[in-house]
């Protein structure tokens, strides 16, 4: 009975440091778990900044050649009026008439 006692008492002893050990290994496997999701989120958080910056420019290119466009055509307008007036001021006219006509009734 005794050599049964010594027994359990090493089977118990042998359980706790397993069960020791096992809390360490959650520990550490926490931790790094834990890192590499910090490191994922700084990379998404890394790829949104990217995302945001390419965008940004892209618009700002679409702005500029938008702006860039108006002025040609405000120059060829003012062009075209300053050669011919009476052609141009005949052709708003009766682009007038003609909007007035489908929209206004």
């Amino acid at each position: 009975m005794a050599d049964r006692s010594a027994e359990n008492a090493e089977s118990i002893e042998a359980l706790r440091a397993d069960v020791g050990r096992l809390r360490d290994d959650v520990a550490v496997l926490t931790r790094h778990l834990s890192g590499a999701a910090d490191e994922a989120a700084d990379d998404v958080r890394q790829r949104l900044r990217d995302t945001y910056r390419q965008t940004g420019e892209a618009a700002r290119q679409t702005r500029e050649a938008a702006r860039e466009r108006v002025d040609r055509g405000r120059s060829a307008i003012e062009s075209e009026f300053q050669e011919r007036p009476v052609t141009v001021l005949g052709i708003a006219f009766g682009t007038g008439l003609l909007i007035g006509r489908l929209f206004g009734r």
